[in-house]
């Protein structure tokens, strides 16, 4: 409680906030540029890429019926048990629980328009086999 009565200049003030515009850092130099890295991404994911999008046509994990997965795309079942494990930690799809229909995640629908969703599944690849 107070009993002498503050003025204007006595009463504490938030501080202000002013709106300060940061510019990303720079890359160190020898590093590709962002669309090159994304193409790079891109072509070293393409399989992985392509099973997702069966998985999702399909509505069923490439690990219930691995043969059937393996003759529609042209691959072996390790490489099918292989590229779905790519997918799934790349974030491509999104996991379902038993029997429920494959959905494709965030970076599959924006794969081939967003450079930064091809990075980031790049990125998520490599972080979780850093966990693991």
């Amino acid at each position: 409680m107070r009993l002498v009565p503050q003025t204007p200049s006595q009463r504490p003030t938030a501080p202000r906030r002013t709106a300060v515009a940061r510019r990303a850092p720079k890359p160190p130099r020898g590093i590709a540029p962002q669309d090159r890295l994304a193409r790079q991404a891109r072509g070293l994911l393409a399989e992985a890429v392509r099973l997702a999008h069966w998985a999702q046509r399909a509505g069923v994990s490439p690990e219930t019926d691995v043969r059937r997965a393996a003759t529609e795309l042209g691959m072996t079942e390790a490489q099918v048990r292989d590229r779905w494990s790519h997918a799934r930690l790349a974030g491509l799809v999104e996991p379902a629980a038993d029997g429920a229909p494959v959905t494709a995640g965030w970076r599959l629908r924006a794969w081939e328009h967003d450079d930064t969703a091809a990075l980031r599944g790049w990125v998520a690849l490599f972080d979780a086999w850093s966990l693991a």
